[in-house]
C-alpha cells in the first residue's frame, strides 16, 4: 500500500489546496494555522495506519498448504522453517541464521507482551506509549532453545496479519498464530 495514495493522506494535501484556490491568499493568510495542523494530523495518523499495514503484510505464513513437509513464517528479519522431510528447523532473526536438526532444539514457548498503554498525558502520554508499544512488539514471539554454545535461544518475532498490535483482534490473531507454531512444533518434533 503507498502511503501518498491514502486517502488521509490526498486529503491533506488537498484540502490547502482547495482553500488556497477557492478563498484566495486572503483566505489562506489568516486560516493557514488551522489547515497546517488539520493536515498534519491527518498525516500523522495516515503514517500510523500505513505501518500497521506494512507490518502486516510483512507477515507470512505458510502451514504445509501443498503437503510438501514445510511450515514456514516469515515477519521483517525473522524467519522460521521446519521443513518435516529434511528433519531440520531454519532459524532467522537480525543477529543472525542457523539450519538445526529436530534432536538440537530443546523446547518451546511464546510470549505476548501487550497493555501498559497511558491515556492523556499530552505529548509525553503519546512518546511514552510510542515506546510501550515498541517494546511490546519486541518482547512478544517464538522463543526456541537450542544445542548451540554461540546462540541457545531464538525469538523469532510475530505480529498479527490483520489487525494492529494493540487491538484484541491483533493479540487473538497473535495468539492463534503462535499456538500454531506450538502445535507445529508438538506435532513433529516431540514424534521424533
Amino acid at each position: 500500500m503507498k502511503y501518498f495514495m491514502m486517502k488521509r493522506v490526498l486529503l491533506a494535501i488537498a484540502l490547502p489546496v482547495f482553500v488556497a484556490y477557492f478563498g484566495g491568499a486572503k483566505v489562506m493568510s489568516v486560516y493557514w494555522v488551522p489547515l497546517f495542523f488539520v493536515s498534519a494530523m491527518l498525516l500523522a495518523t495516515a503514517y500510523g495506519k500505513y505501518v500497521v499495514r506494512k507490518n502486516n503484510s510483512a507477515t507470512v505464513n505458510y502451514l504445509n498448504d501443498n503437503n510438501d513437509g514445510v511450515y514456514l513464517h516469515k515477519f521483517n528479519d525473522c524467519e522460521i522453517r521446519l521443513d518435516t522431510n529434511k528433519q531440520e528447523v531454519f532459524l532467522k532473526n537480525s543477529e543472525g541464521a542457523n539450519t538445526y536438526s529436530f534432536d538440537d532444539i530443546k523446547e518451546w514457548s511464546y510470549n505476548i507482551t501487550h497493555g501498559g498503554e497511558i491515556s492523556g498525558g499530552g505529548l509525553k502520554g503519546i512518546s511514552e506509549n510510542g515506546k510501550t508499544l515498541g517494546q511490546n512488539i519486541a518482547d512478544t514471539g517464538l522463543f526456541i532453545r537450542v544445542k548451540d554454545i554461540r546462540k541457545p535461544e531464538w525469538h523469532i518475532r510475530f505480529y498479527p496479519r490483520n489487525d494492529s498490535f494493540n487491538s484484541s483482534k491483533g493479540i487473538n490473531d497473535l495468539k492463534e498464530q503462535l499456538n500454531q507454531w506450538m502445535e507445529i512444533f508438538d506435532q513433529n518434533l516431540n514424534a521424533a
